[in-house]
């Protein structure tokens, strides 16, 4: 008896556990525009203001760390202070950077706050905002489906916050567990009355 009370415990929590890292995702690159081979950047300094980009993210999306490539014309890695804002709010975390193909520099800021997103079109802020540097953030020409652009090389790493749907197989192993822990109640049952 003891043996069929623990294995109804083991089974459901197995299925509990189961439903739980159905609905768990990895992260993933929401948006992603990869720098052209050319340097074809635009000026995104304190002498010429921030750049804008409007990504769409299609649905809603939680947003972990943002990424792009750019160069110098002036200073280097050292001098800068990157301002970056999603919706027109200035976002904080660590700026990591590192040598890219092609004479470009690769940075990514992990955001120390997850940014919600509703999903749509994403607006976003850049600017490499020490006094010391002629920054340029490197384009990616234009979109091949649309032709819209050019664009600046970006990429977006977060979760896609999606309702998740059980597969075929996730649903028969469900309804056989179910099966098997109402043939054991009711087994239980019969040998509990001495009828």
């Amino acid at each position: 008896m003891k043996f069929l009370s623990s294995l109804k415990t083991t089974m459901g929590l197995a299925i509990a556990t189961a439903a739980l890292l159905a609905g768990q995702a990895g992260a993933a690159v929401l948006y992603l525009k990869s720098p052209d081979a050319v340097p074809t950047g635009l000026t995104a300094d304190t002498g010429n203001g921030p750049l804008s980009q409007t990504p769409n993210l299609g649905g809603p999306s939680t947003i972990q760390s943002i990424s792009w490539w750019g160069y110098y014309f002036v200073g280097g890695t050292s001098d800068d202070a990157f301002v970056l804002s999603l919706g027109g709010a200035n976002q904080s975390g660590s700026v990591a950077n590192s040598a890219a193909a092609n004479g470009l520099t690769f940075y990514t800021l992990t955001l120390d706050t997850e940014y919600f997103f509703a999903g749509g079109l994403l607006d976003l802020e850049l600017i490499n905002a020490s006094d010391f540097v002629e920054w340029y953030w490197q384009g990616s020409g234009a979109d091949p489906v649309t032709g819209a652009g050019p664009f600046r090389a970006l990429q977006i790493e977060g979760f896609r916050s999606v309702t998740a749907v059980p597969e075929p197989g996730s649903l028969l192993l469900f309804a056989a567990a179910g099966c098997v822990l109402l043939m054991l109640s009711r087994r239980t049952l019969r040998v509990r009355r001495p009828d």
